[in-house]
């Protein structure tokens, strides 16, 4: 195999997976290379090829590409390549080449060697590219995920999110209503903002008797929340508590 490539030391330097004769217009897939991705280790890598070696650029090249260009409703035309100029890719080994392949010159990029099959070629059923429009298309950002509402998208928008629940958000019972089955706190959220499907937990500056409660929301109205469980101790002004998921 190595007298195949006898010659190109210069082109080994460049660490690519094939080796460009440009006397012969052939391309060799070099030994233990068992997959080939045609935009980064055939077109990109004959670009590099004419650039640095010292040879190259007395030959014609041996790949061309089209697309990129603008079709319907904002999309664009996928990429195909085409080896060009009388070029083909000889095989010596069975490999696998991902990318929409074409020959100008053949009827096949390839050349496969005594008792060699084939490679395979994975090329997309449409070569189309779908162009995203992030500003219209919120839903798929990790941003638009982090403030997705879990109620159902309800009021507000703007809270009772995933973000909002996962930061636990901390509350500060008042002196208004302090039962064992109902509380008053500083939290402003609009009426029916936290759901029952929640709970309040009393941790951190805590009457000792709650310290560490659970209690599951039933509702939560004026700024006061009644839980369905019964608390140890009715909490007094100052207690902290988080509201959490369960």
């Amino acid at each position: 195999m190595l007298a195949a490539y006898y010659g190109f030391w210069d082109y080994w330097a460049l660490y690519h997976k094939v080796t460009f004769d440009g006397e012969n217009k052939l391309i060799y897939i070099n030994e233990g290379v068992s997959a080939i991705d045609v935009k980064i280790d055939l077109y990109s890598d004959s670009k590099e090829w004419i650039r640095h070696s010292a040879d190259a650029a007395s030959f014609l090249p041996p790949m061309r590409t089209i697309g990129g260009d603008p079709t319907e409703g904002g999309n664009l035309a996928g990429d195909i390549y085409f080896l060009t100029n009388g070029w083909q890719i000889y095989l010596t080994h069975s490999v696998t080449f991902t990318g929409d392949l074409f020959s100008d010159d053949f009827s096949s990029p390839f050349i496969a060697g005594t008792g060699v099959v084939i490679g395979t070629s994975k090329v997309s059923a449409l070569a189309y590219q779908v162009a995203l429009d992030a500003s219209t298309l919120p839903s798929e950002t990790a941003a638009a995920v982090w403030g997705a509402n879990p109620s159902g998208f309800g009021t507000p928008a703007s809270a009772n999110t995933f973000g909002h629940l996962l930061g636990k958000p901390m509350g500060i019972c008042t002196s208004s209503t302090l039962t064992t089955t109902s509380f008053s706190c500083d939290r402003t959220e609009s009426d029916n903002f936290w759901t029952p499907k929640l709970f309040v937990q009393f941790t951190g500056n805590v009457t000792a008797e709650l310290a560490g409660f659970t209690g599951k929301i039933n509702t939560y109205t004026s700024n006061t929340f009644t839980i369905d469980d019964t608390l140890p101790t009715a909490p007094a002004a100052g207690d902290s508590f988080y509201i959490i998921n369960e």
